[in-house]
């Protein structure tokens, strides 16, 4: 059946369980107001008011938000909010919001179709237990990869954000590879190009003559900009550039001090959180991704979309399934700072994809495509 067919008198629960905006939380934001245009109704589950996902929602989409200081013990109370909401759809993204989902269901006697979305290319096998993110191992960790392990198999539906997260799922959990759907994230496209259109007051993109290298992500380690930072030091020694990363996270301090180590101060701006990013993206000579993992790359989509090049780290997954295999953009080693300051270099240079092209291959993660795949798993 076509995903193209409207069911309005369905009910989907969208549980975000983070407590900070990222990369997944904009997924599963987009697949609400997805959702809520092909007719269905819509509820969004928080786990406490997070701003950048209430202030998108559209009027018709219900906003429930509750606070809980043990996570370990949310889906006790998403179970009993379920009894009474009881939607025809429930889903997530992220191994341990997607346990919680599956556990709320089970407690609230089971009144939805539990889809899971797992994002994460951390999903590799790690001794006889599981992994699904960047830590240091302890027995709590090791039990809750174990349990998570075996609920993953009563999910009714499985999405991975590419196939090679889809096939690492396979491997650590066993769960049939024709069980797992692939399903690239959902983006607004429409949205994007116009923000993208928008006047930006950064003085550095509003001048033309120096280029300006930018990236937008969580401070966090997996996206690894100190390796971005010894790129643009090294690009910074043959020519005048300059450098803006956008975002915020635990590791700032850490990272602006390497900033001040590598003596780049005068040339790189953390502006933090940035309410329009496409602007900027838009406006800059170079998009680059130096994340150590990235399950399927978001931003890089985002700054093709805004007409954007790009470089990015070859990772496990997502970013050469984005980019074609170099097609789209240019990929290079992780943690290869040497090898990254050479592509972006390359660029500047002239070494360039048609940017024609560039906007061609990101309506190729068009929201509506997206969520016509979703709809076809709800009426399966």
């Amino acid at each position: 059946m076509s995903g193209k067919i409207l069911k309005k008198n369905k009910k989907i629960a969208i549980f975000i369980m983070s407590r900070v905006f990222g990369g997944g939380e904009q997924v599963l934001a987009n697949l609400a107001i997805g959702f809520n245009k092909k007719g269905y109704d819509v509820e969004v589950i928080l786990r406490e008011e997070l701003k950048p996902v209430i202030n998108r929602m559209p009027l018709e989409i219900k906003i429930t938000y509750f606070k809980a200081k043990n996570k370990w013990f949310y889906w006790f109370f998403l179970g009993f909010h379920l009894l009474f909401s009881r939607p025809n759809f429930l889903l997530s993204g992220g191994a341990v919001s997607n346990g919680t989902i599956i556990l709320a269901n089970i407690m609230a006697l089971k009144p939805a179709r539990v889809i899971i979305i797992e994002h994460d290319a951390g999903a590799i096998r790690f001794g006889n237990a599981i992994r699904f993110g960047n830590y240091k191992r302890n027995w709590q960790k090791r039990f809750r990869d174990n349990l998570i392990l075996k609920l993953y198999r009563l999910a009714d539906e499985i999405v991975a954000v590419s196939k090679e997260v889809g096939e690492g799922l396979h491997i650590i959990t066993g769960i049939k590879k024709e069980r797992i759907k692939c399903i690239y994230n959902p983006l607004d496209l429409d949205e994007i190009r116009s923000k993208s259109k928008l006047p930006i007051s950064h003085p550095w993109l509003n001048q033309k003559e120096i280029p300006v290298i930018i990236t937008t992500c969580r401070l966090s380690l997996d996206k690894d900009i100190p390796t971005l930072l010894r790129a643009f030091a090294k690009i910074r020694k043959v020519r005048k550039a300059k450098l803006i990363i956008i975002g915020e996270g635990y590791r700032r301090l850490e990272f602006e001090t390497l900033v001040c180590e590598l003596n780049i101060g005068d040339d790189v701006d953390m502006p933090g959180f940035v309410e329009n990013v496409y602007n900027y993206m838009s406006n800059a000579s170079v998009f680059a991704l130096a994340s150590n993992m990235e399950g399927f790359g978001l931003v890089l989509v985002e700054a093709m979309a805004c007409g954007c090049q790009v470089v990015s780290t070859d990772t496990r997954s997502g970013p050469r399934e984005v980019l074609e295999d170099g097609k789209y953009g240019k990929l290079v080693p992780v943690k290869d700072s040497e090898a990254l300051a050479r592509s972006i270099n390359e660029v500047l240079d002239g070494s360039i994809v048609p940017q024609q092209l560039i906007q061609e291959r990101a309506d190729f993660f068009s929201m509506d495509k997206a969520i016509n795949q979703y709809i076809d798993l709800f009426q399966n």
